[in-house]
């Protein structure tokens, strides 16, 4: 009969653990932090190329002051509640669709190729086809664009630099590339650059990582920020942000009453 928890990502026995069948003592010992990473997700040991790929995509994401939607969630969090571990918490939930999730840019650039491959399309055709089907469908283009670096994201442009040293500038990158280059052409938006979670996207499948587990490695990536600033925030004493008086508004209904029904006598 099997039994109900089973798992082949480790195995814990007196005195030892086994990481994907490899002494965790010897990972402690010999491997980078990366290499871990690599290790306990894919389930084999990092070629040297790969663990300094994703050396560098970890690092992509560590601090980003206040545009990082996590860190100012994580300052708020700790703001009113000053503690470390749900300061941290709280800020890794605002990962998702708008930011920090490479996963939505992987299953784009996947849909390009696979149609690609199935309809016998050029690449620049391909391109074309997903580019018309999401401007007609209005859906956004994931990892495009950015509110400050709207000239090149520079953290993509270095890991572009990186990929392309190691030899991870393949068909997929190409691709995205492609769709990029048509939506500028498309819509004469030249300030919308591929940006950090679009090019992590990119490198990552030509890695071999699978759309769900990029996100992940994003939340990774993100820690050392969150970390920094709720400590900061900690340290500081301030209590309970609140958005500056000038930012906000109140648009609703002017004052009103309860009808006379209404109201207990």
């Amino acid at each position: 009969m099997e039994k109900e928890w089973i798992t082949k990502i480790s195995k814990v026995v007196p005195g030892k653990c086994f990481i994907r069948g490899y002494p965790h003592s010897e990972i402690i010992e010999n491997l980078s932090y990366a290499a871990a990473l690599f290790l306990t997700l894919r389930g084999r040991l990092a070629t040297d190329r790969e663990e300094k790929m994703l050396d560098s995509i970890l690092n992509a994401l560590t601090e980003h002051q206040f545009e990082s939607g996590t860190v100012t969630t994580a300052r708020h969090i700790v703001s009113g509640n000053p503690q470390l571990i749900p300061g941290m918490a709280g800020a890794l939930l605002v990962i998702g669709q708008h930011t920090t999730q490479p996963q939505d840019a992987a299953d784009l650039i996947n849909s390009a190729v696979g149609l690609m491959e199935k309809k016998g399309l050029k690449m620049g055709e391909a391109a074309r086809k997903i580019v018309e089907e999401y401007r007609k469908a209005n859906k956004r283009f994931p990892g495009f664009g950015h509110p400050i670096h709207k000239e090149g994201d520079y953290r993509a442009i270095s890991l572009r630099k990186v990929a392309e040293r190691l030899g991870f500038v393949g068909e997929k990158v190409a691709m995205y590339e492609a769709i990029h280059k048509e939506f500028i052409r498309a819509t004469s938006k030249t300030n919308i650059p591929i940006n950090v979670d679009g090019m992590m996207a990119s490198i990552m499948l030509e890695m071999g990582f699978e759309p769900i587990e990029m996100t992940g490695i994003s939340a990774v990536s993100v820690l050392p920020g969150i970390l920094a600033h709720a400590i900061e925030e900690i340290k500081e004493g301030k209590l309970i942000r609140h958005p500056p008086l000038e930012m906000t508004d109140y648009i609703g209904e002017d004052e009103r009453h309860l009808p006379p029904e209404k109201l207990k006598m």
